[in-house]
C-alpha cells in the first residue's frame, strides 16, 4: 500500500530523467570500456556492461527500501553512516594505489570506492543540518550563533573531500566540492555570510597551496597534473596520458555529438 502511494506521488520528470541517464550511461560503458574488457580482462566486450546492469538491479532493490523509509528518520542514523564512510576513507590510505589514486578497497576480489557512497551521505547530512538550523540561519537576530553552525557545515562538507584530495583522486574531489559548494550557495544562510565564508575558504585554499609548494615543491601530484597534460598525451597512454588521450579520441571520432 505504501509502495503504491510512493510511486503514485513520485516526481515523474525526475524519474524519467534518471532512467534516461542510466540508459545513456550503459551505452557509454560499452563504448568506453570494451577495449579494456577484451585486452585486460580477457572477457566479452560487454563485460562491464553486464556488471553495471547487475549493480543497477541491486540499486533498484535498495532504492525501494529507501523510498519506504521515512525521511524524518534520517537524522537518527546518518551520523553513524557518515562516521563509517569517514573510517573507510581513512582505511584507503593503507591500501595500494590504483591508477595513481589511493581510494579503492578490495575485499576478496570485490573492489569499491568509499567516496562513491560518501556523495549521497554528504548531501543528506548537509540537508539535515540546513533543515535543523533553518529558522536560526534565516534570522539576522541570531547571527551570533551562525558562526558555530557554519563551522559544522564546513566540517561535515569538506572533511571527506579533503581526504579524497590527499588520496590523489582529483576528479572525485572536484565533483564533491561542486556538490558541497552548490548546496552551500543555495542554503538558507544570509547572503553576506555566504560571501564572507567563500572568501575565507578561498584564503584557506591559497594558504594550503603556498604551504604545499614550500614544503613539497609542488601543489598537485604528478598523477593529478597529468589530467591537464594536453601535449601529445597519446604518446604516454600507458602511464599519465590515459584520460586525456581517450578524450582526444572521443572528440576526434565523434565531435561534440558523438557517433551514436
Amino acid at each position: 500500500m505504501k509502495l503504491n502511494y510512493i510511486f503514485k506521488n513520485i516526481d515523474r520528470k525526475l524519474l524519467f530523467l534518471t532512467i534516461f541517464l542510466f540508459g545513456f550511461g550503459l551505452l557509454n560503458i560499452v563504448t568506453s570500456s570494451s577495449r579494456e574488457a577484451v585486452l585486460v580482462n580477457r572477457a566479452s566486450v560487454y563485460f562491464y556492461f553486464y556488471k553495471q546492469i547487475a549493480i543497477l538491479l541491486l540499486s533498484l532493490i535498495a532504492s525501494i527500501f529507501v523510498f519506504m523509509f521515512p525521511t524524518s528518520k534520517y537524522k537518527y542514523f546518518m551520523p553513524i553512516l557518515y562516521v563509517i564512510i569517514l573510517g573507510l576513507c581513512v582505511y584507503c590510505f593503507f591500501q595500494s594505489a590504483k591508477r595513481g589514486a589511493q581510494n579503492w578497497i578490495v575485499i576478496k576480489g570485490f573492489q569499491f570506492q568509499p567516496s562513491e557512497f560518501a556523495k549521497p551521505i554528504i548531501i543528506v547530512s548537509l540537508s539535515i543540518i540546513f533543515d535543523k538550523f533553518y529558522n536560526k540561519l534565516k534570522n539576522p537576530k541570531q547571527i551570533s550563533e551562525h558562526k558555530v553552525i557554519i563551522g559544522i557545515i564546513l566540517f561535515v562538507g569538506f572533511l571527506i573531500p579533503s581526504l579524497i584530495f590527499l588520496q590523489k583522486d582529483f576528479g572525485t574531489f572536484l565533483i564533491m566540492i561542486g556538490i558541497v559548494g552548490t548546496m552551500f550557495m543555495f542554503s538558507p544562510l544570509l547572503p553576506n555570510e555566504k560571501r564572507k565564508t567563500t572568501i575565507l575558504i578561498i584564503g584557506i585554499v591559497i594558504a594550503f597551496c603556498m604551504v604545499s609548494l614550500a614544503a613539497k615543491g609542488y601543489i598537485l601530484s604528478q598523477a593529478q597534473m597529468s589530467r591537464f597534460d594536453f601535449i601529445n598525451p597519446c604518446s604516454k597512454y600507458e602511464t599519465t596520458g590515459y584520460q586525456v588521450c581517450n578524450a582526444y579520441i572521443a572528440f576526434n571520432d565523434g565531435g561534440l555529438l558523438g557517433l551514436g
